[in-house]
């Protein structure tokens, strides 16, 4: 009796144990893109929709032309507002793409500091915390530029992360491509708004705390660091 009791409570334990780790493994990248839509849809979007214009959106509405390319070289920025949005703020469609945008760029930084089966709960707790960030909350209201905002930042971590991931594997032809393509990419970050095109040098700032950044550890780093 004592050996089947002593059996029963090992099989208890090996399930309590077991149940957290399984929750986990079935928490997949579905499930984090549906938690983080529903936040977004939820907190974002509805505080964009009721927010109102600033005085840049005022200004463009009004036709009174821009001197963002001229004056700032911040072409890019002017030529989504123009070519891609027709000079119009269009919310519904930018708060859609700026929401795959701020997804992709959570999903990326979740891959530099969590192993492949804690990815998708990083993705989700980097998301939800950078985008309710303070300053996140005052960019998000520049409704003309909402969309281009949340791609400057994408583009530069999209950049640093050809060059950190798996660059070292890669062939010479394939690091010169991979380099050239980054440039391109900070180039166009640059081109919407100068201070994001340094966002993704938080990748090798995570590396540099920790040598792979792979722990809960390196989740809470980035997490204040939004």
């Amino acid at each position: 009796r004592p050996d089947r009791r002593a059996t029963r409570m090992v099989v208890m334990m090996d399930k309590s144990a077991s149940g957290p780790r399984a929750s986990l493994r079935n928490f997949g990248f579905a499930q984090a893109l549906i938690l983080c839509l529903i936040v977004y849809l939820m907190v974002t979007a509805s505080g964009v929709l009721l927010a109102g214009n600033n005085s840049d959106d005022w200004r463009d509405l009004a036709g009174v032309p821009s001197k963002w390319a001229e004056l700032e070289g911040r072409w890019f920025m002017d030529v989504i507002y123009r070519f891609v949005l027709g000079e119009r703020p269009l919310l519904p469609l930018q708060i859609v793409l700026a929401f795959g945008c701020m997804f992709a760029t959570s999903h990326i930084l979740a891959k530099h500091v969590s192993d492949k089966n804690t990815a998708p709960l990083a993705t989700v707790l980097i998301f939800v915390f950078s985008t309710n960030h303070l300053y996140m909350g005052d960019i998000l209201h520049f409704n003309s530029h909402l969309f281009a905002f949340q791609l400057a930042i994408l583009l530069s971590v999209v950049s640093v992360h050809l060059l950190v991931d798996r660059f070292d594997e890669a062939g010479l032809g394939k690091r010169l491509g991979l380099m050239a393509f980054a440039v391109i990419l900070v180039s166009l970050a640059l081109a919407i708004y100068q201070p994001y095109a340094i966002v993704g040098f938080i990748i090798p700032l995570l590396g540099m705390i920790s040598p792979r950044a792979r722990s809960l550890r390196g989740t809470i780093v980035i997490l204040g660091i939004c």
